[in-house]
């Protein structure tokens, strides 16, 4: 029988680590979550942060970032999308993918008027446009799925933010596919129907008579806290598990011809080589290697350093 978890925390690291926690530790029942977050960046655990944002732009547009559990792409939240979650039992004889789980998204959908659809492997869109991103996670006997739905979220600050840093990357990474959006709620019939209402429809089709709503203990909340704090929010976890990768660029620094080749492993430069007939080249790898490749703890060394004020910006 399925339960249904509402958190009506609005930070994608604590939702991250709710539905972690449910997936490995509540495993007689299955769960329906729905959650929605403050304006955030979501990358996929395999992926290099580095080639999916400009992380040194994420300030500026007022969103966090974290890396999820689940493989897949990168995807923006804010409080426009609604995120949707079910836990359940893993049957690898009778188990049909994502569509066990897109499947009943998709109709709720096509009953509201809207012409969804699946798209790809893992995607729902209207159109060619995509409106849902999915990902999974196995483990033993246990699947989880997650997605989103773009009901009315800020498209133009997806398009910014989604863009990597200047340059060249290679790694094995697994990179996102970029795809046209669109909001649900330019698609839909009923023009009353706002985010709570949409919400309100979701729920309510997967439980035919009473929601059978799951309330946390506080044991429970005090391990997910936990596990935000030691894992979702840490610097290790969002940048640091990125796979070994290396980066490459050729541009103008304050008058001066620069190449640079970093090896960036474990999120810290490895290796850093760099070249250049008017700038003094051995200080600045002697700076930079094994220093977190991280956008503004870079800014803070080099700008101690005459005439390296602004370099991190040639490195990002």
């Amino acid at each position: 029988m399925m339960k249904y978890v509402n958190s009506k925390n609005n930070s994608v690291h604590y939702n991250l680590a709710v539905e972690e926690y449910i997936f490995n530790n509540m495993m007689d029942d299955d769960f329906l979550l729905l959650w929605v977050n403050d304006p955030c960046i979501v990358i996929g655990k395999h992926q290099n942060i580095f080639e999916e944002v400009n992380c040194k732009e994420i300030p500026k547009n007022g969103v966090t970032v974290t890396r999820r559990h689940s493989g897949g792409g990168t995807v923006f939240h804010d409080n426009g999308n609604l995120n949707f979650t079910f836990i359940t039992d893993y049957h690898p004889d009778r188990f049909s993918g994502y569509d066990e789980f897109l499947s009943p998204i998709i109709k709720i959908l096509n009953e509201m008027g809207i012409a969804a659809e699946k798209s790809k492997v893992c995607d729902i869109a209207i159109g060619d446009k995509k409106i849902s991103g999915n990902a999974q996670s196995i483990k033993k006997n246990r699947v989880l799925h997650h997605g989103t739905l773009l009901f009315d979220s800020d498209l133009d600050a997806l398009r910014a933010i989604l863009k990597p840093a200047e340059g060249e990357f290679k790694s094995k990474a697994v990179k996102s596919v970029r795809s046209s959006v669109t909001n649900i709620v330019d698609h839909l019939g009923d023009k009353k129907l706002d985010f709570d209402g949409f919400r309100d429809r979701i729920l309510n089709s997967f439980f035919e008579n009473e929601i059978d709503e799951v309330k946390l203990l506080e044991a429970d909340i005090k391990q997910i806290r936990e596990l935000e704090k030691t894992k979702y929010i840490t610097w290790e976890w969002i940048y640091g598990f990125s796979p070994t990768f290396t980066y490459k660029k050729q541009s103008d620094f304050k008058g001066h011809q620069v190449d640079v080749v970093l090896i960036v492993e474990k999120g810290k430069i490895k290796e850093c080589k760099l070249k250049s007939k008017t700038l003094s080249v051995e200080k600045i790898e002697s700076l930079l290697l094994g220093h977190r490749y991280d956008y503004f703890a870079l800014s803070d060394l080099c700008s101690e350093i005459k005439d390296l004020e602004n370099f991190a910006d040639y490195l990002f």
